[in-house]
C-alpha cells in the first residue's frame, strides 16, 4: 500500500525481522534453457565507468525543494478571449481565484512565485517534495506539476526550404508578423538584428538593466528576462530561484542564433547590417551571416535559461502566457523537455496559445532515433512539431540522427509533424558584433519553420493559426529527403513557396494533423477509422485522388479511404474516412512483445496523398501521416494453486492459451503482491508484482549467479523510461537496505537526456553504482525484469536471505507506491524453483515443471509462483500460482518468518 513517510531504499530501518538462514547447504543447481537467462542481458558496468547516481527521482528525496507549476480551478482569460470588456471580466475573475488559493498555498509550506493567467491559470511555487500532496489537497488547486528541466535542443538553408523563392516570386519577407522566441535571450547589439555591430557595444551592455537607447529596437521590438543570468533549476540553493528583469540580453548565444535563423536580416561582407533586397539572386552575394527566412518580420525576446543552464518549465509556461499577452503572431520554442504527451501543463499552454491566435513552433528535441522520445511541448496537438534533417545540397536531405523519435508517448499519435535543416546551420553569433557560428539540432530547424510560418501568415493573413499549420504539414516534401521515414520526418521537409501559395489543405479535428490510430492491443481482426478534411480556400474546383504509402512494413495492413477520390469546390470542405484493416491472420502473424523491447517499435505508418487531376499552386499534393500501433496478445493462463504433498515436487503446471498469438512464458519464484491502483499520480509505477530467477551467472562461475527481478505493473505504458520501478535489498539481515536496484532510461542517467533503452542499475546505500545491467519492459507492456550479480551484492551460498522490498517511482514528479511487506529470498538455495521459458502457441497449452526445498520454507517467501507472459495485455502480464499443501502437511511460511 502507499506510505509517504517510509521511502523504500533510504537510511531508515525498512526491513525488519529477517530470518537467518540454517547451516548452509551447497547451491541449488540454477535453472537451464531459459530465454530470460544470460543471452538475454548484457552487462554494461565497465571498469571504471561505475559513476554515482546524483538525480534520483524527487520520491526518493522527500526534503528537497523542487519548482512546481500549480494550475487552479478558473480557465485562464487567453481561452476567453484577448481583448475587450469580457477579456477585462476574465482578468478580474483570475485574479480573484489566486488572491483566494495562494494564501492556502503559502499555508501548506510553498513560496509562490510569479502568477499566470493568460494560457494558464497558474502560479509558480518552490516547495518540499513531502508537502507537494498538500498542496495539491488545497481547495481550488486542480494539477500540482513538478517543474521539469527543458533543454536547448540545438549550407543556406533559405534554399533547401524555398524561403528564398518565396520572397521573391511571392514577395513574402514576413513584414508586420511578430516572431517571439523563448529562449536564451537574442543579442539586439548584433548587426544580424541592426544593432550597432560591434563587440564593444555588447560588452558594455549592462545585461541586467536596460540602458538608455539600447532596447527595444526596429527589428526587436519587445521581450523580457524572467531568470536572470545565474539561474540553474537543477541547483539546490538559490540560483535555482529565478530573477527576472527588463533586458533579455542573451549570455549564452543559442536564442540568438535561433532568431537570427528564423528572422534575422542579414549581415554583409562588410559587417553592416542587411536591409535588402530579399530575393534569390540576394542570396548569391556573400554574406557574414545569410538573411533568416522571414528577414522582414520584427522580433521579441523572451529569456527562460541563464548563462549556462537549462530551465524549468514553470518559467517555460510563463513566457509562453507573457508573449500571448504581447500579441506574437508566431512563438518559437528550441528547447525540448524529454517524454512528451497531449496533455502536460506545457501542452496545455500551447493549446490555449493557439486558441488566442499564436502559431506555436516547437522543436521535438535531441534524444535520438528511438520511439516515443518526441519531447513537449511540441507534442501538443497543435504545436507545430519540427524534427531535423541534415541538407545535404540545397534542395535534398536525410533525417538528422539526433532527432528524437515518435510517436507521442501514452497515446501514439503522430509526432514530429514535418521538418526543417537543421545541421550546421550559420546563423549569429551573440556577443560578436557581426560574426556567425555554426550549430545543429532541432533548435535550428525550428526556427527555420517559425520564420517559414511568418511568411506564410503573411500570405494568408486572415488564416487561423490551425489552418497554417494544416498547410504547412501538407505541403512538405517527401521526395526532398532520403531514406524519407515518416516516423522520423512526419509529412517531409518543409517548402515555404508551395505553403505560401497554395489554397488547398489536408487537417484534423483536433489540429494533430495526422491520422492517429494508436496503440492497439489486438486479440483477433482489427478495423478502426479515422477521419480527416479536405479544404479549398481558392475560387475554383479541384478534383482530388487518395491513396496511402506506407514507410514501414506493411505486414498485409490495408489503408482505404470513403471516398477514395472527391471534386473539391471552391469555399468547400469535405470530410474523408480512413479504415485501416488487419485480418484475423495477419494479427496473429504481427511481431510479438521481443520486437517492441529495447528500444524498438513494431509500427504501422506512412502518408495518405491526396493528388489533384491537374496540380496548381493552389492545389498541391497533399500529404497527411497515419500511425499505429497494433499489439498482437497471447492470453496465457496458469492454475490458481499447484499442489505439493509431503514429499517430491508438484506437478508441473499447465499453461493455456487462449489468444490469438504465441505467447512467451517464464515462471518466477513469487515474492510480493500490492493492490493495483494505489500509487500517487499517473505517471508512478504502480508496482504490483515482484518475481525472482536465479539464473546461471554469464561467466559461468558456479559460485555466482544471475539475479532477474521480475516487476509487475498495473497498467501498461509507451515506454518505461519514466517510471522507475525499484527494489531494496538488504544482504545482512540489519534490517536496512544495503543496494537498491532500479530501472532507469540509460541515457537519462548517463548523460541527463534520454535515450529510449532502459538499464537495470545497482546502487550501494552511497548511491554509488556497483552493477548494470540492460533491462527488458517491452514497449506498451507493463512488466519490467532488472538483473543483478549474486557477487554485486556480495551474496554467497552462505549468505543470509535476502530480504526484499518493492517500490514504484516517476521520474515526472514525486509520486510513488511503497509496497511495506518485506519478502525473503536466498538465490544459491530457493526455496521454489521453476523450469525454463515455454512458448504457448496460439490456441495451445504447455508445461513447466515446479520444483520444493522444503528445508528452505522457513526461511524464504514461499507462497508461490509467478507465471509472466510479455505477450498478454498490458496489467494481465503476470498470473499468480499459490502453493497448496496437503492436509497433513506442515504448513508454508510466506512473509512472516
Amino acid at each position: 500500500m502507499r506510505s509517504r513517510p517510509a521511502l523504500v531504499g533510504l537510511a531508515a530501518a525498512l526491513l525488519l525481522g529477517l530470518v537467518p538462514p540454517a547451516v548452509a547447504a551447497p547451491p541449488a543447481p540454477p535453472p537451464t534453457g531459459s530465454p530470460t537467462g544470460p543471452t538475454a542481458f548484457r552487462r554494461t558496468l565497465a571498469p571504471g565507468t561505475a559513476g554515482r547516481v546524483t538525480a534520483l527521482p524527487p520520491g526518493l528525496r522527500p526534503d528537497a525543494r523542487v519548482s512546481a507549476l500549480v494550475q487552479l480551478d478558473a480557465a485562464p482569460t487567453g481561452v476567453r478571449g484577448r481583448a475587450g470588456a469580457g477579456g477585462a471580466v476574465a482578468r478580474r475573475a483570475v485574479t480573484r481565484v489566486q488572491d483566494a488559493v495562494v494564501p492556502r498555498l503559502e499555508a501548506a509550506g510553498a513560496d509562490v512565485g510569479a502568477r499566470l493567467g493568460t494560457v494558464l491559470n497558474a502560479v509558480q511555487v518552490r516547495v518540499r517534495v513531502r508537502d507537494l500532496d498538500r498542496l495539491a489537497a488545497v481547495p481550488g488547486v486542480r494539477t500540482v506539476q513538478v517543474a521539469r528541466v527543458v533543454h536547448l535542443a540545438n549550407a543556406r538553408s533559405d534554399q533547401a526550404t524555398t524561403a528564398d523563392e518565396t520572397w521573391d516570386r511571392l514577395g513574402r519577407t514576413g513584414r508586420g508578423q511578430v516572431i517571439g522566441v523563448v529562449d536564451s535571450g537574442l543579442d539586439y547589439t548584433h548587426a544580424d538584428f541592426g544593432g550597432p555591430g560591434t563587440r564593444v557595444a555588447y560588452e558594455r551592455n549592462d545585461g541586467a538593466v536596460v540602458e538608455r537607447g539600447t532596447f527595444p529596437t526596429r527589428k526587436v521590438v519587445g521581450g523580457h528576462d524572467f531568470v536572470g543570468d545565474d539561474y540553474d533549476p537543477g541547483a539546490t540553493g538559490p540560483d535555482a530561484v529565478p530573477r527576472p528583469d527588463a533586458d533579455p540580453l542573451d549570455c549564452q548565444g543559442h536564442g540568438s542564433h535561433v532568431a537570427g535563423t528564423g528572422a534575422g536580416g542579414g549581415v554583409t561582407a562588410a559587417g553592416r547590417p542587411y536591409t535588402g533586397p530579399y530575393t534569390e539572386a540576394a542570396l548569391k552575394k556573400a554574406f557574414r551571416v545569410a538573411p533568416g527566412a522571414a528577414p522582414q518580420a520584427t522580433l521579441r525576446a523572451y529569456r527562460v535559461f541563464g548563462c549556462a543552464h537549462g530551465a524549468g518549465d514553470d518559467v517555460v509556461v510563463a513566457a509562453i502566457d507573457r508573449a500571448v499577452r504581447d500579441g506574437v503572431d508566431v512563438l518559437n520554442l528550441s528547447f525540448a523537455a524529454s517524454w512528451g504527451t497531449a496533455d502536460d501543463l506545457q501542452t496545455q499552454a500551447v493549446r490555449a496559445a493557439t486558441a488566442a491566435g499564436v502559431l506555436v513552433v516547437a522543436a521535438v528535441g535531441n534524444d535520438g532515433s528511438r520511439p516515443y522520445l518526441a519531447a513537449t511541448p511540441a507534442t501538443a496537438d497543435s504545436a507545430l512539431a519540427v524534427t531535423a534533417v541534415d541538407t545535404e545540397s540545397a534542395t535534398r536531405g536525410k533525417v538528422a540522427r539526433f532527432s528524437s523519435g515518435g510517436p507521442r508517448r501514452l497515446d501514439s499519435a503522430q509526432k514530429p509533424d514535418l521538418a526543417a535543416p537543421g545541421v550546421a546551420v550559420p546563423s549569429a553569433l551573440a556577443g560578436s558584433g557581426s560574426g556567425s557560428t555554426r550549430m545543429s539540432g532541432t533548435s535550428m530547424a525550428t526556427p527555420q519553420t517559425a520564420g517559414v510560418a511568418a511568411l506564410v501568415r503573411q500570405a494568408h493573413p486572415t488564416w487561423t493559426p490551425a489552418q497554417v499549420k494544416a498547410v504547412l504539414v501538407s505541403t512538405a516534401s517527401a521526395t526532398a529527403v532520403t531514406g524519407y521515414d515518416s516516423r522520423r520526418l512526419g509529412t517531409g521537409l518543409v517548402q515555404a513557396r508551395r505553403a505560401a501559395a497554395a489554397k488547398t489543405y489536408a487537417s484534423t479535428p483536433t489540429g494533430l494533423d495526422s491520422l492517429a490510430f494508436g496503440m492497439n492491443q489486438l486479440g483477433g481482426a482489427y478495423r478502426e477509422k479515422r477521419t480527416f478534411q479536405l479544404t479549398n480556400r481558392s475560387t475554383t474546383s479541384v478534383r482530388y485522388g487518395l491513396r496511402a504509402t506506407f514507410s514501414s512494413p506493411v505486414r498485409g495492413a490495408a489503408l482505404t479511404f470513403s471516398p477514395s477520390a472527391l471534386t473539391l469546390k471552391a469555399g468547400r470542405t469535405a470530410t474523408v474516412t480512413a479504415t485501416l484493416a488487419l485480418s484475423a491472420a495477419e494479427v496473429a502473424a504481427l511481431p510479438g512483445a521481443s520486437a517492441s523491447d529495447r528500444g524498438s517499435l513494431s509500427t504501422l505508418h506512412g502518408v495518405v496523398v491526396a493528388t489533384p487531376r491537374t496540380a496548381t499552386a493552389a492545389h498541391p499534393v497533399l500529404r497527411t501521416a497515419f500511425l499505429s500501433v497494433p499489439v498482437p496478445l497471447s492470453a496465457v493462463s496458469a492454475p490458481a494453486s499447484a499442489t505439493a504433498g509431503a514429499t517430491g515436487d508438484p506437478a508441473p503446471i499447465r499453461l493455456t492459451n487462449a489468444g490469438s498469438h504465441a505467447g512467451t512464458a517464464t515462471v518466477y519464484q513469487a515474492l510480493l503482491s500490492d493492490p493495483a491502483g494505489d500509487a500517487s499520480g499517473t505517471e508512478t509505477a504502480d508496482v504490483t508484482d515482484l518475481g525472482v530467477r536465479a539464473e546461471p551467472a554469464p561467466s559461468g562461475d558456479p559460485a555466482d549467479r544471475l539475479l532477474v527481478l521480475a516487476v509487475g505493473e498495473a497498467r501498461g505504458t509507451s515506454t518505461h523510461g519514466p517510471r522507475t520501478a525499484l527494489v531494496a535489498l538488504d544482504v545482512d539481515g540489519d534490517g536496512a537496505a544495503d543496494f537498491r536496484v532500479f530501472s532507469r532510461d540509460t541515457g537519462y542517467q548517463d548523460r541527463g537526456v534520454p535515450d529510449g533503452t532502459l538499464t537495470s542499475f545497482t546502487v550501494d546505500a552511497e548511491n554509488h553504482v556497483v552493477d548494470r545491467w540492460t533491462s527488458s519492459a517491452p514497449a506498451n507492456g507493463s512488466t519490467v525484469l532488472l538483473p543483478v550479480l549474486a557477487s554485486s551484492l556480495g551474496v554467497t551460498a552462505a549468505s543470509p536471505p535476502l530480504g526484499v522490498q518493492l517500490a514504484g517511482f516517476s521520474e515526472l514528479g514525486a509520486g510513488q507506491d511503497d509496497v511495506t511487506a518485506v519478502a525473503r529470498f536466498q538465490p544459491f538455495r530457493p526455496a521454489l524453483g521453476q523450469g525454463p521459458a515455454v512458448t504457448v502457441p496460439a490456441g495451445g497449452t504447455a508445461t513447466v515443471p515446479l520444483r520444493l526445498d522444503r528445508t528452505r520454507l522457513a526461511g524464504q517467501t514461499a507462497t508461490g509462483w509467478l507465471v509472466v507472459t510479455p505477450d498478454d495485455a498490458a496489467g494481465l502480464e503476470a498470473d499468480r500460482v499459490r502453493l497448496q499443501r496437503t492436509p497433513g502437511s506442515a504448513a508454508v511460511v510466506g512473509n512472516g518468518g
